[in-house]
């Protein structure tokens, strides 16, 4: 089996290139559960999932935004997740960090900057 460490090079490189393109879809910032295909396939690209893996983070942040439209996820955070990377800290709803901690079991997050409430 390979390494399961992501070198410092590589890590700068995936959110350099987020940072720099637009291939995110940006026509409303606002409607969550809209992940277009062409944000899978480039969190597929440029992130630490596999394509397959995207989809199923993209189907779970659908229906918990579905079934929680008050405190939906934003768009913003929904791109780092489609990546591969999240937080969990205090100042989160607990329902949040409950995905996050779901994603990061089924190992559908490979990186997660948290406190110790994780």
């Amino acid at each position: 089996a390979g390494s399961s460490n992501i070198s410092s090079e590589s890590f700068e490189s995936i959110f350099e290139n987020a940072k720099s393109s637009s291939s995110f879809s940006t026509e409303d910032p606002q409607e969550t559960t809209m992940i277009s295909a062409s944000d899978i396939a480039f969190a597929s690209r440029k992130g630490l999932l596999t394509q397959a893996e995207v989809t199923e983070v993209a189907d779970k942040v659908r229906s918990f935004n579905q079934q929680n439209p008050e405190i939906a996820i934003s768009y913003k955070i929904v791109n780092q997740y489609l990546m591969g990377v999240g937080s969990h800290h205090a100042g989160m709803l607990s329902a949040h960090k409950t995905l996050v901690e779901t994603l990061f079991r089924a190992q559908l997050m490979r990186v997660v900057f948290a406190t110790e409430t994780m």
